[in-house]
């Protein structure tokens, strides 16, 4: 047996009582510690004969035999009493020393926390609560292969695990547990460096992962449920409980939109409580369900675990797709001061993920064109309640994306923030991307060099600066595989630095200029909101083009949809004087017509033109027409251009000058097919007409047509100074009166 010296009366301690007299006869109990169980201690370093339990004290207050020996690895209590089995002292966590005077081992050194209410523990117990990953044998010296070290720290059962500053080599895949937190000294001191793997040695193409989860089927529900609900009943008690996070899922293809198979109905919620077979829900339903379309499944060996200050360096391989970290499964994690770079496919992925967030991390890839298509910064699929604050993100396709893919449990991207962060990258892509599986997230704060892609429903794109590139018609935001039209612009600073070449696209902001954005895919209404933006051109136009286009090429759902422009204020280089247009357009016979559209005090500048209609003639554009306070200066069309409303047109309170016909125009479907009511009242027109090549050309400053009852009133100015456009004007004098017609030199 193995015993040590006891750090309290170990040897030749001599006793008193409180009048500092030896204490005869005094009696030491020693216990197992923190217990009254008693526990033997030793006369002796061979630990062959046991003190009697107690010890009586010699006359001179001591120790008879003079040494007190206590099991290696055990710790006691001692109790101190009178001759008379009066208490006068105890000592708790008593440990033995070994021959150098220090404990034996950390588990026998008691460590006291600062502070009132702190609890003592063990030195062993405080040390283990971070490990490091250097414990395991990871050397950290760039050369040796580490992954087998670190994996044994991760999977310790400790929830700190420390990789000190180094370059750790990785050759294969790091799975993180649960629970645990993992962090380095920084993304330039701790590295973690994976570029000379292959990607055979990689599962399934990862770096880092976290382990995936499992679903297990629920009970059905009892009956339909509506959006907006905050219970749900199911038609038997479910296991679930507070806190749980389960799923509803329609395998249906095209359940949740039209644009893609795999886009399919859905959504993850958490329990805050269950009664029987009713949960109530932390929340509320995003979306409506029929019971017999949709499974129920608990979310099973979800992740949680927090990531941070720490590089990580991936596989660059152009033939396969390499994830660098790839949350799968996550739920409350937090990825935090992280740098992945140089991944063929996407540097930070989320799968299925329930609330997490990426706060100041950096994520690039290899920026080059690969055989497969991705290349992102930070990809997010099929997740809810992501957070994405600071950082910067960069691809050579989309620094940020959503998506996702089509398995069990991939349903629609929900709550998606991102805050802050800087976009950017080296293609002609947009470099965001919400793909049409994405509804009600948010960009805000952010800097995107290079442009947006919105999808799906539900979108806030708020103050930010945008700058288009030469991608996709030169666009800087534009939206696609729209589920809905609840979406929101506002307050951003968009900068187009590409000259207009065409009336194609909305060169700031456009849906379906030239694609498929609003069909008969998207499958619900809504009002699209474009306030409160400062558009300017970087370059001089050099033909007439389109600021904002919105384009219906077959919306036929019976969820009215609406467009809302106000406040805007756009710029033009145009010293040629093109139309930059605000073009809201129907193309379909069999499409759905706008109910309301508003387009009021936007300052359209240089160029600006107001133009809604519907190219497929004898339809309607919509019911309601509002356009009030609007400014126009120079165009080479119509500053207003309305045609086929049904209910009601009115166009107040707008100043328009120096374009080259009419100031205001206005006409119905058809002369049996008329608006039923025009205001054009109380706008300033001037300086019109500077294109007119002939007195016979029509020089009306408001033309209005087709209309059952309208009033045009309290209209200003009119265009005064008449512009004729001739080919040489050497011959004409001022105060010369001009007459004729289209030929000879009078005209």
């Amino acid at each position: 047996m193995t015993v040590n010296l006891s750090a309290l009366a170990g040897a030749g301690q001599q006793f008193f009582n409180d009048s500092g007299v030896p204490l005869a006869g005094g009696k030491l109990y020693s216990y197992a510690a923190g217990t009254t169980t008693p526990q033997t201690t030793y006369t002796s370093a061979s630990g062959a004969t046991a003190h009697s339990n107690p010890i009586v004290l010699n006359s001179a207050g001591r120790v008879a035999t003079g040494e007190i020996w206590l099991t290696a690895g055990s710790n006691y209590k001692f109790a101190l009493y009178t001759s008379a089995d009066v208490l006068i002292t105890t000592w708790d966590n008593i440990t033995g020393i070994n021959g150098t005077g220090i404990a034996s081992n950390a588990i026998n050194v008691q460590y006291d926390p600062a502070g009132t209410g702190a609890v003592a523990t063990t030195v062993q117990a405080k040390l283990r609560e971070t490990v490091s990953v250097k414990d395991f044998g990871a050397t950290g010296n760039g050369t040796t292969d580490d992954t087998a070290a670190i994996q044994l720290a991760l999977n310790s059962g400790a929830k700190k695990i420390y990789a000190p500053a180094g370059t750790y080599k990785i050759l294969g895949t790091l799975t993180i547990p649960t629970g645990v937190n993992l962090g380095g000294d920084g993304p330039e001191q701790t590295i973690f460096d994976g570029s000379t793997t292959t990607y055979a040695a990689l599962t399934s193409g990862q770096h880092i992962r976290t382990a995936e989860g499992s679903y297990t089927a629920l009970p059905a529900l009892s009956g339909n449920v509506v959006k907006g609900a905050t219970t749900l009943t199911f038609a038997s008690a479910p296991s679930l409980q507070v806190n749980d996070v389960f799923l509803i899922y329609n395998p249906t293809d095209y359940s949740y939109s039209g644009w893609r198979a795999e886009y399919r109905a859905g959504e993850y919620l958490r329990v805050a409580s269950v009664s029987g077979s009713v949960v109530t829900l932390q929340g509320t339903l995003a979306d409506s369900y029929t019971s017999a379309a949709v499974s129920l499944y608990r979310y099973d060996g979800m992740t949680t675990c927090t990531l941070s200050n720490f590089k990580l360096i991936g596989l660059n391989d152009l033939s396969n797709a390499v994830f660098g970290l790839n949350l799968i499964s996550c739920v409350d994690s937090l990825v935090e001061n992280v740098k992945v770079t140089n991944c063929s496919y996407t540097s930070i992925g989320t799968q299925r993920c329930f609330n997490i967030s990426l706060t100041n991390c950096t994520a690039t890839e290899n920026f080059a064109n690969s055989s497969f298509v991705g290349e992102y910064g930070l990809a997010i699929g099929n997740s809810h309640i992501v957070h994405v604050i600071g950082g910067y993100y960069s691809a050579h396709r989309h620094g940020i994306t959503t998506g996702g893919g089509s398995s069990l449990g991939c349903v629609t991207n929900r709550y998606v923030v991102i805050d802050g962060a800087h976009v950017t990258g080296s293609n002609a892509s947009q470099m965001m991307d919400f793909h049409g599986n994405t509804e009600y997230s948010t960009v805000s704060n952010c800097t995107i060099d290079g442009g947006v892609v919105g999808g799906g429903d539900y979108i806030l794109i708020t103050s930010n600066q945008i700058r288009a590139n030469t991608a996709n018609g030169q666009v800087a935001i534009y939206m696609a595989e729209m589920r809905g039209l609840n979406v929101t612009i506002s307050n951003n600073i968009i900068e187009n630095p590409n000259a207009s070449t065409a009336n194609v696209r909305g060169a700031f902001i456009d849906f379906g200029g030239n694609n498929d954005t609003i069909t008969t895919s998207t499958y619900k209404g809504g009002t699209i909101n474009i306030f409160n933006n400062l558009m300017t051109w970087g370059l001089t136009a050099t033909a007439d083009c389109s600021t904002i286009k919105i384009v219906n090429r077959g919306y036929a759902a019976s969820s009215p949809i609406g467009v809302l422009i106000k406040n805007n204020r756009m710029t033009m280089t145009n010293d040629n004087v093109y139309a930059g247009y605000i073009n809201i357009d129907i193309r379909s016979a069999t499409a759905a017509q706008w109910n309301v559209v508003n387009v009021s005090e936007n300052s359209m500048g240089r160029g600006g033109v107001l133009l809604v209609s519907n190219s497929t003639a004898a339809n309607y554009s919509a019911n309601y027409l509002y356009c009030h306070n609007n400014v126009s200066d120079g165009t080479s069309v119509y500053p207003i251009f309305v045609t086929q409303v049904k209910e009601l047109a009115s166009i107040k309170g707008n100043t328009l000058s120096n374009s080259e016909v009419y100031a205001i125009y206005f006409s119905g479907v058809s002369t049996s097919i008329r608006c039923k009511r025009v205001h054009i009242m109380n706008n300033t027109t001037y300086d019109n007409f500077i294109s007119l090549s002939g007195s016979s050309v029509t020089n009306a400053d408001i033309v209005c047509w087709n209309a059952s009852y309208a009033v045009v009133q309290s209209n200003a100015g009119g265009s005064f100074n008449e512009y004729l456009t001739v080919a040489s004007n050497a011959s004409f004098q001022l105060g010369e009166t001009i007459t004729g017609g289209t030929s000879g030199s009078t005209a």
